[in-house]
């Protein structure tokens, strides 16, 4: 009996399992039918939710919510300084409310603006300015960027460690900061050369305060500070060694006595003793710049490019925008030739590019900038332009030739580099400051001013 009960039980468990296996085979196969089916609808949803061609047709129904901006809109009737440097563009206003000029107004907080954002900009460099006259309806143009020295040679970094060519005295062109502010005050200026220069000796004397970028840009440069005692007099604690971080003041006494020397001068080069002692630190440092060179520098008054600027996907000279660009070296025309490929789209509004698949304007956006970065490469200072690119600069300033490469970007794919013409890589460029200034006449200038540190 309790062998058959044995039996019993074991057949019974036996066809229990039997029964639960059943069970879930059958469970598992209405899941992988439910799967199936689900999967399907989710793919036939996907075709036909999404448009054949979203370069095409913009989805209305992925739109986001509104573009907002992290900067602070504000809205101006009379005159605007725009600056990337704490408490600059409140010096520029200043000019212009005292009856300076938009020019006075752009050495003022070009001045602070090396002053803050030492690693920039700064009097070490220099500047390409951009000037319009409002009563004449006509730009001026002035190219006041650092020169090579009359020792450059093309072979001068061979076999010289790679850094040498970003840092250190061989790296260091001939400053022309100062002149260049000088020539644009002479020309366009009002107000007293001497009160261009009060608020940036101010500052010098008691101080600036560290950026969280300038406090990055000395974390980084570290390790190339070690043999320059100039340089670790300003960005270091002289009692602790310690090297200045977010928040801390820096103090350039020496720097405020040499601004001091040239604003009491009202010469267009500081004294020759002052510029002798420039030359004599240069060359301790193992520069080859020369007392000559600084003398022999001189800014140039550029002819400015004028282009036309669709407003739209078709032109029409009675609505679209001029633009006045300064010229090579200056990548003025590159911005003229984004607009007008950018135009083609028609984008008509924040919402147009951000919110209604903004994926899209990116990728078209992107996608210009790397055609003119590879034109940009063909390009260098105007009076060294071969005549192959003498024409480009010439065809870049043409609707025509917006719309035959605005025609070659995919809406679905990115290309080869090479697709979209360079002949050498630019590189990540740092080390660049940019003003704008609108004054109540109507006046305006736009400067970028650089040291050029990468």
């Amino acid at each position: 009996l309790g062998s058959r009960l044995l039996t019993a039980a074991i057949l019974d468990s036996r066809w229990a399992l039997n029964a639960l296996l059943y069970s879930l085979r059958k469970m598992r196969l209405k899941a992988v039918i439910i799967v199936t089916i689900a999967m399907n609808l989710l793919q036939f949803l996907i075709i036909f939710a999404l448009p054949l061609n979203p370069g095409d047709e913009i989805a209305k129904n992925l739109c986001r919510q509104p573009f907002n901006s992290s900067s602070v809109l504000q809205k101006y009737k009379h005159l605007a300084v725009s600056s990337d440097a704490p408490g600059c563009a409140e010096q520029g206003v200043d000019i212009l409310i005292r009856g300076g000029t938009a020019v006075d107004a752009a050495i003022t907080t070009l001045l602070c603006n090396g002053l803050v954002n030492m690693h920039s900009m700064g009097i070490g460099g220099g500047f390409i300015l951009v000037y319009y006259n409002a009563s004449e309806r006509q730009s001026y143009v002035l190219d006041s960027r650092e020169t090579a020295p009359a020792a450059a040679r093309e072979d001068m970094f061979v076999n010289r460690p790679a850094i040498d060519k970003i840092t250190g005295p061989l790296a260091i062109a001939v400053p022309s900061e100062i002149p260049g502010m000088y020539s644009a005050w002479k020309r366009f200026g009002r107000l007293p050369w001497s009160k261009l220069f009060t608020n940036a000796i101010k500052m010098a004397e008691s101080g600036t305060t560290v950026t969280p970028t300038l406090a990055k840009e000395i974390r980084l440069i570290r390790p190339y500070l070690k043999e320059n005692y100039a340089l670790r007099l300003v960005l270091s604690d002289n009692s602790t060694g310690r090297w200045k971080k977010e928040g801390d003041r820096i103090i350039r006494s020496d720097l405020a006595d040499f601004l001091r020397l040239v604003a009491e001068e009202d010469v267009c080069q500081p004294s020759l003793k002052v510029l002798t002692a420039m030359a004599d630190d240069l060359a301790e440092m193992g520069s080859i710049i020369t007392l000559n060179d600084l003398l022999n520098y001189h800014p140039i008054w550029r002819k400015p490019i004028r282009m036309q600027i669709r407003r739209g996907p078709f032109a029409n000279p009675k609505t679209d925008f001029e633009m006045h660009a300064a010229p090579p070296p200056s990548s003025g025309v590159l911005v003229g030739l984004v607009l007008n490929m950018l135009s083609k789209y028609n984008y008509s509004s924040e919402n147009d590019k951000l919110c209604q698949r903004g994926y899209l304007y990116y990728h078209r956006l992107l996608e210009t900038f790397k055609f003119a970065f590879g034109k940009r490469s063909h390009l260098s200072d105007e009076a060294f332009l071969s005549e192959n690119a003498t024409k480009l600069l010439k065809r870049l300033q043409t609707l025509k030739f917006a719309d035959e490469l605005q025609s070659k970007i995919s809406d679905e794919h990115t290309q080869d580099l090479s697709y979209y013409g360079s002949v050498w890589s630019t590189g990540n460029q740092e080390g660049t400051s940019h003003i704008s200034i609108l004054a109540d006449n109507g006046d305006a200038v736009a400067v970028t001013s650089t040291i050029n540190t990468k």
